[in-house]
């Protein structure tokens, strides 16, 4: 389905700062704000990156008359990407319709301290609006070292993307992937994982799951890769030919132990290949399981 490219060849993967606009797809048939007749039209790419501090917000917005319909997040840091955790990478609702996502919105956090500021970057997938588009979440708290939930389209709907909220003074997200409900046929569900590094002393999490979803869309397709590596794992999913990448995911497949700190799209622009979906996590063991997941469309 796709190409793996290991983390430690990410150079070519390092995004400038600033807004970054990348436009795929034909003109759209619709009017802004309109449904769109069949599939996904005028997909765009919006970024912003900047200096944060832990769990402050960086936002991003799409396009006027254009829904998010993916979207994602990366956290660097000059020291390491191994005490850095994103704690929500999710689709800012508001404006226009009720229940349509005008743009993405990330926070990171430092595992242990802040002893610098990240660099953070805030991808939104934006698009003409996909006929039956509607934006699912699902949230549950507790107190366990590490607590997942799903966010489930309608029935009939697929999933386009999605995105993970990990709440609480030690808390962030491990895992947030594309999965196939009960019976599905489709990929039609988000899941994501959320951890807490204080359960130990009653500390709660509340980890919320988004699932952004629509009508099925013609030859959307969901790539998905298992490895295993040292810390940091992951890499680049690519979309088959004559495909654009719409959204992605990762699963870092070990409970409190793994942290996400990147998962975003990448464009053939600074691939050098194919679009994809580029993503990264640690966890506290040397050698670590993973999963990524690409969602990709045609043009």
């Amino acid at each position: 389905m796709g190409v793996l490219q290991r983390l430690k060849s990410a150079a070519a993967l390092t995004a400038a700062a600033g807004t970054l606009v990348l436009t795929a797809g034909a003109p759209a048939p619709a009017a802004p704000g309109e449904p769109g007749d069949d599939g996904l039209h005028d997909v765009q790419i919006v970024t912003t990156s900047g200096q944060i501090g832990s769990f402050e917000q960086q936002e991003v917005t799409c396009p006027s008359g254009r829904v998010a319909i993916s979207g994602g997040t990366e956290a660097k840091a000059e020291s390491t990407a191994q005490n850095l955790s994103i704690v929500e990478s999710v689709p800012r609702m508001g404006g226009g319709e009720p229940g349509y996502a005008t743009g993405w919105t990330s926070s990171v956090r430092w595992l242990w301290s802040d002893v610098a500021p990240m660099t953070v970057t805030t991808y939104a997938v934006c698009a003409m609006l996909p006929g039956g588009y509607e934006v699912v979440s699902n949230s549950v708290t507790s107190a366990v070292p590490s607590q997942g939930t799903a966010a489930t389209c309608p029935a009939g709907k697929v999933i386009l993307g999605g995105g993970s909220r990990a709440e609480g003074e030690a808390a962030g997200v491990s895992s947030s992937y594309p999965a196939y409900g009960s019976g599905a046929t489709a990929a039609n569900q988000w899941k994501v994982d959320g951890y807490n590094l204080h359960s130990d002393y009653g500390a709660q999490v509340t980890t919320t799951a988004y699932a952004v979803c629509s009508s099925p869309v013609p030859e959307l397709s969901v790539g998905r890769y298992s490895g295993s590596g040292e810390n940091p794992v992951g890499g680049l999913l690519t979309c088959p030919d004559g495909k654009i990448v719409i959204g992605g995911g990762m699963n870092g497949r070990e409970e409190v132990g793994a942290s996400l700190s990147a998962s975003r799209p990448a464009k053939a622009a600074e691939t050098g290949r194919r679009d994809g979906w580029w993503a990264q996590s640690t966890d506290s063991r040397s050698n670590a399981d993973f999963e990524l997941f690409v969602i990709c469309a045609k043009p």
